[in-house]
């Protein structure tokens, strides 16, 4: 009988520590992108562009070929000084930093 207890009360530290530590991967996770969003909006209004949107791509590598673990990658669509519609891919997590890819596609975007 004691044995059973052992292994029950073990299961529930197990299962503590796992509720407990999720939940501050997912707000560090969120913290991240919040974070990297505000430096993406800094580097468009640095050129003189107003963003239009920022989109989180879980699945998608953008124009690079490999994510990387515990990456974030961010797409911005963004309006340029001229008034051209412009996208913005940012990566980060780099050895030396973020990584921002900019790109001109005369308003043809992928989703």
């Amino acid at each position: 009988m004691r044995k059973g207890v052992k292994v029950v009360t073990s299961n529930i530290a197990v299962i503590l520590i796992f509720l407990l530590i999720l939940p501050l991967a997912i707000y560090l996770r969120k913290v991240k992108q919040v974070n990297f969003e505000a430096e993406l909006t800094q580097a468009v209004e640095a050129r003189g562009g107003t963003v239009l949107s920022i989109s989180n791509k879980l699945f998608r590598n953008g124009p690079w070929w490999v994510r990387g673990k515990g990456r974030l990658i961010l797409k911005v669509i963004y309006r340029d000084a001229e008034g051209q519609l412009c996208q913005l891919w940012g990566r980060t997590g780099t050895f030396f930093g973020n990584e921002l890819n900019w790109e001109y596609n005369d308003g043809e975007y992928d989703e």
